[in-house]
């Protein structure tokens, strides 16, 4: 579905409205990943917690490799928001 949407763009893709449409979407799908993952994990503070720890170490490392790997967790400066969901998630 990503892949046709993305496709299907391709006319428009320098419109800002097409453009924040798809970040707007990648924020929801990492939304529903953590989603999955915490269920899977049956806690979501102990999958908040592997995310801080996570996150903690890359900003340490800091080679070239880890900074690739650490742009899916830094994407979109959206990691304190996935935090705050799981933890409304929990009290629900």
């Amino acid at each position: 579905m990503s892949l046709i949407s993305q496709v299907s763009a391709l006319p428009v893709a320098w419109h800002p409205v097409v453009y924040g449409l798809h970040q707007r979407i990648r924020r929801t799908r990492e939304m529903v990943c953590d989603a999955m993952a915490a269920r899977e994990m049956r806690s979501e503070t102990t999958y908040a917690r592997c995310l801080i720890t996570l996150s903690q170490a890359m900003l340490r490392r800091r080679s070239a490799q880890d900074e690739v790997q650490a742009m899916g967790l830094f994407d979109n400066n959206i990691l304190g928001e996935r935090l705050m969901r799981l933890m409304v998630a929990k009290q629900r």
